[in-house]
C-alpha cells in the first residue's frame, strides 16, 4: 500500500475503534449465518456507500457505479466464508468475507470487509484488491448484497420489515409451519361450524344434510330469474334458464323459429 492508503486504513481503524480486522483474533467471529443480530442494512444504504459517498481522498462523490455489479458477484456465489464481529461498545458489525476475482476464479479468493452501523449505515470497507484500496469495489458490495439478503430473508420470517419493531403477534409458531397436506375440495372445510366442531373434538361428524329443493321452489327460482330479466334495462339471459321446460324456448336462435319456405332447388331434386 501507498503511503496515503496506509494513513488512510490507520484512520478507519482508529474511528471504529477496533483492532484491525484482518488481524482480529478468530474467536470473536462468528458465521454470519449463525448470527443473532443483524445490522438494519437496506438496499439504499449500500447506494449511498457506493455512490454517493465522497471519497476521502478527493471530497468528491465516489460514484463508483462499476461496484454495482457486485450483485452479480453475490448471485454467482463468490461470497465464502462470511463471518460477523459485533463490537457491541461501538453499536457496530464488521462482516469480512472471501471473494473471487471477477475474471481470475483460478487466482486465490480476495479478503475483503465492511463496518456497518446497527442502523443500518455503512461506515468503511476495505479489500485486498486494488480498487478496495479506495475503499469501494465489487467485491466489498457483493459483502453488502449478501448481507442485505441475509437480513431481509430474516425480516420476511419474522413478519418486520428493517423499520419495524418486532411484531410479536406474528412471530412463528408451530402451528404456523404445520405441515398442509394436499386433499380434494370435497374435504376441505369451509364453514365456521364445521372449524368450531373440529376445534371441539366432533370433526368426524358428517356436516348437516340439506334436503334438495322441491319442485314448486325450482319453479320460483326460475320465476324470480325470468322476472328479474324483465326489469333490467339491458338484460342479461340466465344460462339455467335455457335448460328449463317453459323458458328454454325463448334462448332459441330467432332464424330457427322463422317458418322459411323450402330452397326452390331443394323442391326441384324432391
Amino acid at each position: 500500500m501507498s503511503p496515503n492508503v496506509k494513513i488512510r486504513y490507520q484512520e478507519k481503524i482508529n474511528i471504529l475503534g477496533t483492532c484491525d480486522p484482518y488481524t482480529a483474533p478468530a474467536n470473536v467471529f462468528i458465521a454470519l449465518k449463525l448470527a443473532k443480530s443483524l445490522p438494519d442494512l437496506e438496499f439504499g444504504d449500500i447506494y449511498i456507500y457506493l455512490i454517493e459517498n465522497p471519497s476521502p481522498y478527493t471530497a468528491q462523490k465516489i460514484k463508483a457505479y462499476k461496484s454495482t455489479d457486485s450483485y452479480l458477484f453475490f448471485k454467482s456465489g463468490w461470497v465464502n466464508n462470511a463471518v460477523l464481529w459485533e463490537v457491541k461498545n461501538r453499536n457496530i458489525f464488521i462482516i469480512k468475507a472471501k471473494v473471487h476475482h471477477s475474471y481470475s476464479l483460478n487466482e486465490p479468493p480476495l479478503t475483503a470487509w465492511v463496518a456497518v452501523e446497527k442502523e443500518g449505515l455503512v461506515r468503511f470497507g476495505h479489500c485486498t484488491c486494488m480498487a478496495g484500496l479506495g475503499e469501494v469495489c465489487s467485491h466489498v458490495g457483493a459483502i453488502l448484497q449478501t448481507l442485505y439478503t441475509l437480513q431481509a430473508a430474516v425480516n420476511k420470517l419474522r413478519g418486520t420489515t428493517s423499520t419495524d419493531e418486532a411484531c410479536t403477534w406474528n412471530e412463528l409458531s408451530i402451528a404456523a409451519c404445520r405441515k398442509i397436506e394436499c386433499v380434494e375440495g370435497s374435504q376441505i372445510v369451509f364453514s365456521k361450524a364445521q372449524r368450531k366442531r373440529a376445534a371441539d373434538g366432533c370433526g368426524d361428524l358428517p356436516p348437516a344434510k340439506i334436503s334438495p329443493p322441491t319442485l314448486a321452489e325450482r319453479a320460483a327460482l326460475y320465476n324470480m330469474l325470468h322476472l328479474s330479466e324483465k326489469s333490467e334495462k339491458e338484460p342479461v339471459r340466465s344460462a339455467i334458464l335455457a335448460l328449463v321446460p317453459g323458458h328454454a324456448q325463448r334462448y332459441i336462435p330467432w332464424a330457427v323459429q322463422i317458418n322459411i319456405p323450402n330452397p326452390l332447388a331443394k323442391s326441384t331434386c324432391n
